[in-house]
Order: C-alpha cells, then structure tokens, then sequence
C-alpha cells in the first residue's frame, strides 16, 4: 500500500515504522493508517521525514475531538485534496475536524462539512458571494491562502456578529452552515485551541 502510494523502498522501513506507532498508539488498523499517511503526503508534498510530525497531528487531533485514526482513514481523502490546495494547513484542517467531532459530528459528518466550508470560501455561489461582499468579505481561493482558514473563520465571526440568518447567507448549503457554525461562536474558541 506504501509502495503503491509512491513511498520509495529505500524509504519504506523508517516509513512503515512510524505508521506502525501510529497505528498502535491509537489501537488503529495499520493499512488505513499508512493510507491516511500517504494520503496526506501526496496532498500537502511532506517527505518520509515529516512522518513524525504527521504522526503528532494525527495522534493530538484524535486526543482533542471525537475520531479515531481508522475513521480519518476512511474519510480525509475527501477533504485533504482540496484542503492542501487551497492553503489550508493540516495543522487547521485537522483543529476544524476535532473540534467538529468534539461538539458531536461523526468524523465522517465533519470532513464533509469541513470540506463544504473550504468550497463554499473558494467557490461560493452567487448568493453567497453577494453576501459575503456585502459584510466586506471576500470568499475566494486568493484570500483563502492569504488569510489563512482560521484567519477567514475569525473575520466571518467578527462580520456576522455571530447571527446564524447570516451565516446561513453565507453558507446557503446546509453541510456547509452546520460546519460553519460550529467553527465559530463558541466553538471558535475550542478551534483556535485545538
């Protein structure tokens, strides 16, 4: 599986090491560990030797929200991709994830509405484009990367005054709204935290 996601061989021992203590310190299956892993290298460019570091946010991230290794296994490839394109860290991407699992989203839940924020701050529809211009704020890949994801969640928070009506203008999807909201307000706080 390491070799198939573009692990060298002559990288593969220490690479298989480190997914190994991941997998053991979190009682998770070793495969989906070492796609999490992979995944997550080939999304943001890391190397064999920011495995550890990987390892350390990966293993903080399940000590602080509700998830486990084996559930982002199964689930952050479907966020990470556009995550690591549109700047989002991994250290926020994964502080968003926990913090939604925390307040009591299934892992699986909260990528997707992680990932319905990230698209609706770099695509927004019409409307929500309107809306956000409207608050004096700029929903676009551009200011993404600028701002950075908590950057663009705090200015969002400070614009709305925290009115869900609108926020809902904002994030008109419903994952998107859920996600939203719950990085903000009081969970604002939990996420900067985390």
């Amino acid at each position: 599986t390491a070799a198939q996601a573009g692990i060298k061989y002559s990288e593969s021992l220490e690479f298989m090491g480190n997914a190994e203590k991941l997998a053991v310190a979190n009682n998770a299956n070793l495969n989906t560990t070492v796609d999490l892993l992979t995944g997550t290298m080939n999304a943001y460019g890391y190397k064999i030797s920011d495995v550890s570091k990987l390892n350390d946010i990966f293993f903080s991230s399940t000590l602080i929200g509700k998830q486990t290794i084996d559930e982002l296994g199964q689930s952050m490839g479907q966020v990470v991709g556009i995550a690591a394109n549109s700047g989002v860290s991994l250290e926020e991407l994964s502080a968003s994830i926990a913090t939604l699992t925390a307040k009591g989203m299934n892992t699986a839940d909260a990528i997707t509405a992680v990932k319905a924020v990230i698209t609706t701050l770099i695509s927004p529809s019409d409307e929500a484009a309107k809306a956000a211009q409207n608050l004096g704020l700029n929903f676009s890949a551009s200011s993404l990367k600028a701002e950075t994801f908590s950057g663009m969640m705090s200015k969002i928070m400070t614009a709305t005054g925290g009115s869900t009506d609108k926020m809902a203008l904002l994030f008109n999807e419903v994952r998107a709204m859920n996600g939203a909201l719950s990085l903000t307000g009081d969970g604002m706080t939990f996420f900067n935290k985390a």
